[in-house]
């Protein structure tokens, strides 16, 4: 009531219940609504039953000040005719006349949360129709469109109702472009806001994917070179356990033909001394055959390529398991990710081997002193810096340089070496109280 609310209003439940809401979206706990007597129990029982307490309070709920005024636009300033209303909700006037008749009759009987309701209704068919009108007034609607055989939009009142809110908006056009003026700013502001938090959100689940599937990657390439690991052992010994077997049977079948064949001379000699041979020449090439020792089947032949003892089996060696992934190249992957992700690599080319991932940090050849601070303490256009390149990577950022870009690289960094050293000791006296840009500072000034 201090803040102007009426009377009545100020025991209504419903209002007093939407306030209590109000604060609780705001961030209001539970004994603040108390303490502010926003949920007292009154004599009879009854709660909300206290009025807000001053103007402060009520500004905090609803947002707004108590004279702060709400832009309108011309289309609600055009009154609804009767008719039109009593086409939506016809049974409000009725159940007014009844409340009045109840409360003539019985003052206790009075419901002041009823009227809420009523005024809440007398306004949305007032805005509907309104709302409509100008829609219709101010856009190229075909004639036969689903929202012109609307039953309610369809009747020759509202048809006269729409030439009177064309009237009145093609009069207030000046207005109604002041009002847009007034709402925009605060829209750009929102949208503006919101794109850029649906960016950041973008960009993070971006990064968190590429960081997962960089991990299941390298995940899968450890999981595929163990198995190949372990199926190039199963290959070898099957393999080597296979020519044991063959070699032993090739010994084998060797032993039984020299068997064969020195039972054969056996044969032949004692057919030489029985006298069975009855030709001279016959019995004279027996005993020289007989007489002549076994040759050795040369080294070249296949017969000495193939008869090999089990003893002197030749076992095939395998091809040395490939090396897994090196824990600083999975490191070095993961900040050059990350970096590129905040956009700090841009147009820096990257290097990758198999045990590390290295980007190749430019130098700008003509720099005057204070650029070049820059460059080795905050990076250059938003690039990364030396000094960050040199705490993730090392010197490894300029000792992969392909080519002359190497020489070039490294003869540009130690010319400026004692800026950098400057930087680093005043960074290292006072960097924990004045940051990078204050150390930056310091050594400009100096």
């Amino acid at each position: 009531m201090a803040a102007g609310v009426p009377d009545w209003a100020a025991k209504t439940h419903l209002g007093r219940r939407a306030a209590a809401q109000a604060g609780k979206e705001r961030g209001a706990s539970e004994m603040d609504n108390k303490d502010r007597l926003m949920w007292s129990v009154g004599p009879g029982g009854g709660s909300y039953e206290a009025a807000i307490p001053n103007p402060k309070i009520t500004s905090a709920l609803s947002g707004r000040h108590v004279d702060c005024k709400s832009p309108i636009t011309p289309r609600l300033s055009v009154p609804v005719p009767p008719e039109l209303q009593n086409s939506v909700c016809p049974w409000l006037e009725k159940v007014e006349e009844a409340l009045g008749e109840r409360v003539a009759a019985d003052r206790r009987a009075q419901d002041e949360a009823l009227r809420d309701p009523f005024s809440l209704i007398r306004w949305f068919r007032c805005v509907f129709f309104q709302t409509h009108a100008a829609r219709l007034a101010t856009a190229s609607v075909a004639p036969g469109s689903h929202i012109r055989r609307h039953p309610l939009l369809s009747t020759a009142a509202f048809r006269s109702y729409c030439a009177v809110m064309k009237i009145t908006l093609e009069a207030a056009g000046d207005t109604a472009a002041g009002d847009v003026a007034q709402v925009i700013p605060p829209l750009e502001e929102a949208v503006r806001v919101a794109i850029e938090a649906v960016a950041t959100e973008g960009a993070v689940e971006v990064r968190g994917v590429e960081r997962r599937l960089s991990h299941q990657m390298d995940a899968g390439v450890t999981a595929v070179q163990s198995q190949v690991e372990s199926g190039v052992e199963r290959v070898v010994a099957t393999t080597t356990a296979a020519v044991a077997h063959v070699n032993k049977h090739v010994d084998e079948c060797f032993t039984a033909v020299e068997g064969e064949l020195g039972r054969l001379r056996e044969v032949m000699a004692h057919l030489v001394c029985e006298g069975l041979l009855p030709s001279m020449r016959a019995r004279q090439q027996v005993h020289e055959e007989i007489s002549r020792p076994p040759a050795a089947p040369p080294p070249t032949t296949a017969a000495a390529n193939v008869r090999l003892s089990a003893s002197e089996c030749g076992t095939i060696r395998a091809a040395p398991p490939p090396s897994r992934v090196s824990q600083r190249l999975l490191v070095d992957r993961d900040r050059v990710r990350s970096l590129q992700a905040a956009g700090r690599l841009a147009g820096v080319p990257i290097y990758a081997s198999s045990d590390e991932c290295v980007p190749l940090l430019p130098m700008a050849p003509q720099l005057n002193w204070k650029m070049a601070l820059d460059e080795y303490a905050t990076g250059l256009e938003g690039l990364l810096s030396i000094r960050e390149a040199e705490q993730l990577f090392g010197n490894r950022w300029r000792l992969r340089q392909p080519g002359s870009a190497k020489a070039r690289v490294v003869k540009l960094y130690f010319e400026r070496h004692a800026l950098y050293r400057a930087f680093d000791v005043e960074y290292s006296r006072f960097g924990h109280s004045r940051g990078v840009d204050g150390a930056v500072a310091v050594v400009k000034k100096k």
